[in-house]
């Protein structure tokens, strides 16, 4: 069975149009500033976290929150269809990300 690598050269201008286009899509996602606790303990169904209370120490956790509009996405998605020359979406399909 063959192994699949990836390779990043961050002197590819079509990997930098490819980062580009995937941050354009967020433009107007504010930038999280607020840190977060982490409780530890029993957690739903019974299940606890491998990691003990001294392992997180002081260590911040931020919020992974989506606050743009449906409708907001897909003027951003737009955007960068109309820069790569691809067709535009006629709707928005949901919040299914994947890179």
């Amino acid at each position: 069975m063959a192994i699949l690598k990836f390779k990043f050269d961050g002197n590819l201008d079509y990997q930098h149009k490819a980062i580009a286009s995937v941050v354009n899509l967020f433009e107007g996602q504010p930038l999280a500033n607020e840190t977060y606790s982490v409780t530890l303990g029993r957690q739903a169904g019974g299940s606890q976290l491998s990691l003990s209370e001294e392992s997180f120490g002081n260590i911040a956790a931020v919020a992974n929150q989506l606050v743009l509009t449906d409708e907001l996405l897909l003027e951003n998605l737009h955007k960068v269809q109309e820069a790569n020359n691809v067709p535009k979406q006629t709707e928005f399909e949901g919040r299914h990300f994947s890179v």
